[in-house]
């Protein structure tokens, strides 16, 4: 499902109604953002060939209880499987490890019927970042720090939701951010 107005203005209704108020008195609140997302990383090589991406769905906490329980039921329909990896799905590695292709076919099948079941109550998010990106626009001291392109990726779609979700949950006004010991959380105001 891509983003469009009307289901960002869907979502965010939802999503402002599911905020926490801090304290009774007053009008701030914390806004949680929960992504269920892959990462595929593309070899570390030059151009195109070498891609990082990170790419999953937001939805309301209402859905994704949905969605969680449907996913769950999915993963443990024989053969059983503890979690779901693009890579490990296409290199027979991992949870795919020893099952038959048609095996591997149908647990796929089964997830994606799960996602297809609740897609118009899903947004899609994607970041990609590519390698040369990566490697000529971080300083190596930088690259000691964010040792893969992934983190870059994960902010990329946490700014893209939250910039969202602003603008259309919070008309009256922009994000003050609290400042404690704990990293910082965005307050809507």
């Amino acid at each position: 499902m891509h983003l469009t107005q009307t289901t960002l203005k869907d979502y965010a209704k939802e999503a402002s109604d599911d905020l926490w108020f801090l304290n009774p008195d007053s009008s701030d609140r914390l806004l949680v953002l929960k992504i269920y997302a892959d990462d595929s990383f593309g070899r570390h090589e030059p151009g195109f060939e070498g891609v990082c991406v990170v790419a999953g769905y937001m939805a309301a906490p209402s859905t994704w209880a949905n969605v969680t329980l449907d996913w769950r039921a999915a993963l443990k329909s024989p053969p059983e499987i503890q979690y779901f990896r693009m890579h490990e799905f296409i290199q027979e590695s991992g949870e795919f490890a020893g099952l038959l292709h048609n095996q591997k076919q149908d647990k796929f099948d089964s997830l994606i019927a799960v996602l297809r079941k609740h897609s118009t109550e899903l947004t899609w998010l994607e970041s990609a970042i590519t390698w040369d990106e990566y490697d000529h626009g971080l300083s190596e001291r930088m690259r000691l720090v964010f040792r893969t392109p992934v983190y870059f990726c994960l902010a990329g779609i946490v700014l893209a939701s939250l910039g969202a979700l602003v603008l259309l949950a919070s008309p009256r006004g922009p994000l003050r951010h609290f400042n404690s010991a704990h990293p910082k959380l965005l307050i809507l105001r």
